[in-house]
């Protein structure tokens, strides 16, 4: 037997830390990005659920010759769960010749879910097609971007 030892394979301990420090600095990186995708993803449903009831609303308005009192309840969905559709109408008339003439549609976020703390918060959409940001929640921060910000991300 040789009295030299043998060089034996493997990580050293310092090799071993340098990797966990990569991974640790690109799951920095990459955790943070992933969520913002996922909250810019949910934003997109409940920015097309606005548009898709304004657009069944108008359909409706057309077919009987005024907006509907609520929203369809098939329609009143958003994808993912973390918004949820409200409608405000404004009313002419009285009794039977009541007739709803315009109304606002507000997506809110959901307080549960991930996206309560959206830099956009709430959005609204009118007979109009005028676009809107909104929080009326005193506990989420208000909106932080603009409305032409948040509607075209």
């Amino acid at each position: 037997m040789s009295t030299q030892m043998k060089k034996t394979g493997g990580f050293s301990l310092i090799e071993l830390m340098i990797v966990v420090a990569v991974i640790a600095l690109l799951a920095a990186i990459a955790i943070p990005n992933y969520a913002a995708y996922v909250m810019r993803s949910h934003r997109g449903y409940a920015k097309a659920a606005l548009l898709r009831n304004a657009q069944w609303m108008e359909r409706m308005a057309t077919a009987q010759g005024s907006y509907p009192p609520a929203l369809s309840s098939q329609l009143a969905q958003v994808e993912g769960g973390r918004y949820a559709l409200t409608m405000n109408t404004s009313v002419a008339g009285t009794g039977s010749a009541a007739v709803v003439v315009s109304y606002r549609i507000t997506a809110t976020r959901v307080s549960t879910m991930g996206n309560y703390l959206d830099k956009c918060g709430d959005f609204t959409l009118t007979q109009a097609g005028v676009r809107g940001l909104t929080n009326t929640d005193p506990i989420a921060p208000a909106p932080t971007l603009s409305v032409t910000e948040c509607w075209s991300r």
